[in-house]
């Protein structure tokens, strides 16, 4: 109450003194500590397989020789600069959400979409 902050003599004026003691270590004082929580291993590598093999969320389909492969924009222009520049780039395929590409062979172009996603989820996973 205000009676024993003022017979304290920390109040004086309606004012309050506070007096603290304040310590200054001149070297930092550094330790390494465990970590408390463990990270489990990523499970991006799985996840992303996933996501190729069951077509959710597609946002795209291409059309090779009458063969339709839906694909995932974003999941593409991470993983190589041609599909990000066809996709997100000035081509005109950027605002199609179906894009047909001639003068390909649908395995070969099953392979180029999924190789290199296929590969690095195979890389993560013997990480």
């Amino acid at each position: 109450n205000r009676g024993e902050m003022e017979a304290s003599g920390y109040v004086v004026d309606d004012r309050l003194t506070i007096k603290c003691a304040v310590t200054v270590i001149k070297e930092p004082y550094v330790f390494e500590a465990e970590a408390q929580v463990p990270v489990p291993p990523s499970e991006i590598a799985g996840q992303l397989g996933k996501l190729l093999e069951t077509k959710e969320g597609a946002d795209v389909t291409f059309e090779v020789q009458g063969e339709k492969f839906p694909a995932h924009k974003l999941v593409l222009a991470v993983r190589s600069p041609v599909f990000k520049a066809m996709l997100y780039g000035p081509m005109m395929e950027k605002d199609s959400s179906r894009i047909v590409i001639a003068n390909m062979q649908p395995d070969v172009f099953k392979f180029l979409s999924t190789s290199s996603i296929t590969i690095r989820c195979l890389s993560l996973k013997k990480n």
